[in-house]
């Protein structure tokens, strides 16, 4: 299941990378994405079947993806085959690692050209990921190998709390760079926000 997640996780992470990068930034693209061996810290932990998502609906409310879960059994998916879990964690890997890389980018402006001219295809490496919020997952099983059919994520009570440590792997020291690290968190809480139950 880890190695699924990852690479749904990079997949997800990109396609949002692309959407919400902003102009002044290049391509940013991540290589490599694991979350570590480490589990999380669970505070509390809430599992419901399809049933009991409807029930809990009806006293609270149901968030984005207890939602998104209803529209897909509306849309066919099989009651069965879905599960919710929410819960309230906090996540320190220090063997947790995203390789991405800054590409060229197509156009931009003269102070972001001065900058890629110095700049060309530089690899980072983000480690030692923390975060702490309150997570809701819902997933679509299925009895084939890899047994997961569909995963839906969403942050509670906004974005969470999260550090990481950066260093470059190729091209210049971006960390002596407060630009560039400015613009890489702004990209990083852009990417987070479509992710947040409520925005």
């Amino acid at each position: 299941m880890a190695p699924t997640l990852n690479q749904y996780l990079k997949e997800s992470i990109n396609a949002k990378v692309k959407l919400n990068l902003p102009s002044i930034l290049p391509s940013f693209t991540v290589r490599k994405l694991k979350l570590g061996m480490k589990p999380p810290a669970i505070r509390y932990i809430l599992i419901q079947n399809y049933d009991q998502i409807l029930t809990h609906g009806k006293r609270k409310g149901h968030n984005a993806v207890q939602s998104a879960t209803i529209e897909a059994v509306n849309n066919g998916t099989q009651q069965t085959e879905i599960f919710y879990i929410e819960t309230g964690m906090e996540f320190l890997s220090r063997d947790s690692l995203i390789i991405a890389k800054f590409g060229a980018p197509e156009m931009g402006n003269n102070m972001w050209k001065t900058i890629s001219s110095i700049l060309p295809g530089c690899k980072i490496k983000i480690s030692s990921v923390q975060f702490q919020g309150k997570l809701s997952v819902a997933l679509q099983i299925k009895p084939e190998f890899p047994y997961l059919e569909k995963l839906w994520i969403s942050f509670l009570d906004g974005p969470p709390r999260i550090k990481f440590e950066l260093e470059a792997l190729a091209g210049i020291d971006i960390a002596s760079l407060p630009f560039l690290r400015k613009i890489l968190k702004q990209s990083i809480e852009k990417v987070i926000d479509p992710f947040c139950d409520p925005r």
